[in-house]
């Protein structure tokens, strides 16, 4: 089926608090906005593994006190 006379969606988009039509933004910022949603949300991933990195080194660490405590050492 053949739709004559569609008028052409004008979805938006918000960059800096201001709106813009999608159909006016060129490649080179299609590609910029992904690139940057990726990053950011690359950046979210890595802040969670970090925290959860900082969260084992604690538990670990706890566990080689309390057997450490459990033996004498030699000095």
């Amino acid at each position: 089926m053949i739709i004559e006379n569609k008028q052409e969606e004008n979805k938006s988009i918000v960059i800096n608090d201001k709106k813009y039509y999608e159909k006016d933004l060129n490649e080179n910022m299609r590609n910029s906005l992904i690139a940057l949603s990726t990053q950011r949300t690359n950046k979210a991933r890595l802040q969670i593994d970090v925290n959860n990195a900082d969260i084992l080194i604690v538990h670990h660490a706890k566990v080689v006190d309390d057997e450490l405590a459990k033996i004498k050492s030699i000095d």
